[in-house]
């Protein structure tokens, strides 16, 4: 599989990923498997995992706004967070299961989480759409 980003947009087709993040707060050591401080697409084609092993992870950490769509899937497990994103987090197609400890999906000062043309469930500790 291969992650490839162009334009604002990470197309994960098949992409596998396990160990610590990148490290973008190396005082609180908080980590992401995947980082972006600017606004951000994530297309799911196939399956795809990530897994971030660091002290204090999350799955996806996105500065801006998120958008996750697509037909394939997500698997994200993270010692924090599943997802992250400080504007607004907009999920319209694919299937994503992601887990943290502290949390399923947080919009911090967005609008919050809007789910588009697919069904949504919760769960204990960790928001499953699909």
């Amino acid at each position: 599989g291969y992650a490839y980003y162009s334009g604002g947009v990470l197309t994960l087709n098949g992409y596998a990923f396990e160990g610590e993040g990148y490290v973008y707060d190396t005082d609180a050591m908080y980590t992401a498997g995947i980082y972006s401080m600017s606004a951000l697409k994530i297309v799911l084609t196939d399956k795809n995992f990530i897994t971030d092993t660091g002290v204090s992870s999350t799955v996806i950490y996105a500065g801006d706004t998120l958008t996750i769509e697509g037909t394939g899937s997500l698997m994200g497990v993270a010692k924090n967070y599943g997802i992250l994103a400080y504007n607004d987090f907009v999920v319209n197609g694919g299937t994503l299961l992601a887990t943290g400890a502290l949390g399923m999906a947080q919009s911090v000062t967005g609008n919050g989480v809007d789910v588009l043309n697919f069904n949504i469930s919760f769960f204990y500790r960790f928001l499953k759409l699909q």
